[in-house]
């Protein structure tokens, strides 16, 4: 995955994390946009790895427990990780494709 495929899809879950996931409901809060960017490089790293919804969502929860002291339910927490694997796969086939990303 080339670097500007990286980065896109870094804002994608980065954008995921903020809207969908937010386990401690920080999204209505525009101070606190920057709140989950600190975990979207390791979740990048499991999507080029080629981790599946499972694990995603096992990374998800072990977050919530050890950095944040919260626990969503494991049904979130699944709906988010097929969303980040959509994300990747949506950029992925774009490379392929030699698709316009967008700036």
């Amino acid at each position: 995955m080339n670097a500007r495929v990286k980065k896109v899809l870094s804002e994608a879950v980065d954008q995921i994390l903020w809207e969908r996931w937010d386990p401690i409901a920080v999204n209505s809060t525009p101070a606190a946009r920057d709140e989950y960017r600190g975990y979207v490089p390791g979740i990048v790293d499991l999507l080029v790895q080629g981790a599946d919804a499972f694990k995603l969502a096992q990374r998800l929860n072990t977050l919530e427990r050890s950095s944040m002291s919260c626990v969503t339910n494991a049904q979130l927490r699944t709906e988010v990780a097929e969303a980040l694997l959509s994300a990747c796969h949506e950029w992925a086939a774009r490379a392929r494709n030699h698709r316009h990303l967008p700036p």
